[in-house]
């Protein structure tokens, strides 16, 4: 499945980003084009440095192809307030810009 949106940054600063799945099937993060995760990849960094408000996001998951198997997986991040990696909230996506 192939995700193409927009990511609100509440305040300036450190962004890391994840895809979570049981097994850690084929995932990529994009932020304003520029990718910051991939599983796809050796790429494990997923820090970015972003200002406050909407970026352009793309979440591609192949993890799809094994719903019989009932996975599910998570989209996560950490921001500049949050002590740990959380999920991230259904108001913090748009398929739209604002």
């Amino acid at each position: 499945a192939k995700w193409d949106g927009y990511f609100y940054a509440s305040k300036d600063g450190r962004y890391d980003f994840g895809i979570y799945t049981p097994v850690g099937y084929c995932n990529s993060i994009e932020i304003n084009g520029r990718e910051v995760f991939s599983v796809f990849t050796d790429k494990r960094s997923s820090s970015v440095i972003l200002k406050k408000g909407w970026h352009k996001l793309t979440v591609i998951s192949y993890s799809q192809v094994i719903a019989f198997m009932n996975m599910v997986y998570r989209f996560q991040v950490k921001g500049p307030d949050d002590l740990t990696e959380r999920t991230v909230y259904y108001n913090e996506l748009s398929p739209f810009y604002h």
